[in-house]
């Protein structure tokens, strides 16, 4: 079992394995991914733009914005 999770989870990173979802509607769902990294990056540029903040602090803010 642990070696079809590990096959299935390389053919979905290598984008070779498709997965349908009832009900999903793709468009929406692309929209919805694409504005939410669109709001990510523009507040990783705001941060990294600050001329308030040290580099440290940037770095900082900016990983723990992103993890």
């Amino acid at each position: 079992m642990k070696w079809l999770r590990i096959v299935l989870a390389e053919r979905l990173r290598k984008g070779t394995l498709t997965i349908e979802i009832p009900g999903l509607d793709m468009q929406e769902f692309k929209h919805t991914l694409h504005g939410a990294a669109e709001q990510t990056l523009q507040q990783v540029a705001d941060i990294a733009c600050n001329d308030h903040l040290s580099d440290r602090q940037k770095i900082a803010d900016i990983q723990e914005l992103l993890f």
